[in-house]
């Protein structure tokens, strides 16, 4: 099977909030690291967060993020193709290490306890990591509500749209773990006609087209409840807490986890 991230390049300038950061996100994000002065570390290639220090590395275990989405290197920011399972620096290395969405895109909860042992371990004692989360709320809708908010104009974004059935559809199942080709599934079971989606919500056939990308894909994302990412944190941090940062749709399940090395 093909990667969802081998095509997400040609989709990624349609991809919007929640998907990507906003503008008020990265400036918060930028306020939480501020604390921790120093190099930053970014889990992943996202181009909004290239330039939230003055000294940035970059990693991304996909050749194709990092050729057609990183801004490019620089003086004062550089990409670097890796896991962040298994990331390859000194200890103690850096100051901060920021994400988006980045726990996510990994699986819960083995993948995600292996990405804050090895922080714990690069980050030097009174660093900060800070990531936004997609987390499913305590009492998730089910799909069919989904589709019914949607159909009865209650969701204004598709981004939005996408996030909410790979979360009542995660729900459904009682597993935080969903293949994203079961996000795609289960979206083009609840409307099988896009055509009448389109035209119900007016969103182009370009920005519904890019769920797509999930086809054939063998990645699996998680979203887990709050709970459930506290129940792993691991020794090296404190003070985990969660940021609300306002100003788009969905925001409320997508918040700031904020951690400080100790």
């Amino acid at each position: 099977m093909d990667s969802y991230w081998n095509n997400i390049p040609r989709h990624w300038a349609r991809l919007g909030p929640p998907v990507r950061p906003t503008h008020e996100v990265v400036s918060v994000v930028s306020q939480q690291i501020a604390a921790a002065p120093g190099k930053v570390l970014l889990l992943g290639v996202t181009p909004e967060l290239a330039g939230i220090g003055a000294d940035v590395t970059a990693v991304d275990r996909n050749a194709n993020m990092i050729k057609y989405i990183w801004p490019g290197d620089s003086a004062g920011r550089r990409s670097r193709n890796g896991d962040w399972r298994d990331l390859q620096f000194g200890g103690g290395l850096f100051a901060s290490c920021v994400g988006d969405g980045s726990l996510n895109v990994i699986t819960y909860p083995d993948d995600i306890l292996k990405v804050f042992r090895g922080v714990s371990e690069v980050l030097r004692p009174g660093g900060r990591f800070v990531c936004r989360l997609y987390l499913t709320p305590d009492r998730c809708e089910s799909p069919e509500e989904v589709r019914i908010a949607a159909m009865e104009g209650g969701i204004r974004g598709f981004h939005a749209l996408k996030w909410r059935v790979a979360m009542a559809t995660a729900a459904a199942q009682g597993n935080a773990n969903i293949r994203v080709t079961a996000i795609l599934d289960s979206f083009e079971r609840l409307f099988p006609e896009r055509n009448a989606l389109s035209l119900r919500c007016g969103w182009t056939d370009e920005i519904i087209n890019t769920i797509d990308a999930y086809r054939n894909s063998a990645e699996i994302y998680c979203f887990p409840t709050a709970a459930e990412i506290f129940s792993l944190m691991p020794p090296g941090f404190a003070h985990p807490r969660l940021v609300d940062v306002g100003g788009y749709e969905l925001a409320e399940r997508c918040p700031l986890l904020v951690m400080d090395r100790v």
